[in-house]
């Protein structure tokens, strides 16, 4: 068997983004999903734990690093 794809999902608290993350979460034996979102109160709200995310701006490169090390997949969602 295949060892899983760790997956970052940028936008992860919003409408799309919230939705990639659950359909990845259901399939665990494919990926390891990280999400990726500025606010840990809206992950709460959402997820009900912030296991597995990361926090910062998508334009930060300095916050959106730590979040991509040893990431084989991203799903990019950009602000408007």
């Amino acid at each position: 068997m295949n060892n899983p794809v760790q997956v970052l999902v940028t936008g992860a608290t919003g409408r799309t983004g919230s939705l990639v993350v659950q359909k990845l979460q259901q399939r665990k034996e494919q990926f390891i999903v990280r999400g990726f979102a500025r606010s840990r109160q809206k992950v709460e709200q959402l997820f009900g734990t912030t296991e597995g995310f990361y926090f910062g701006d998508i334009r930060d490169p300095a916050s959106l690093a730590p979040a991509l090390v040893g990431c084989q997949g991203i799903v990019l969602q950009l602000p408007i």
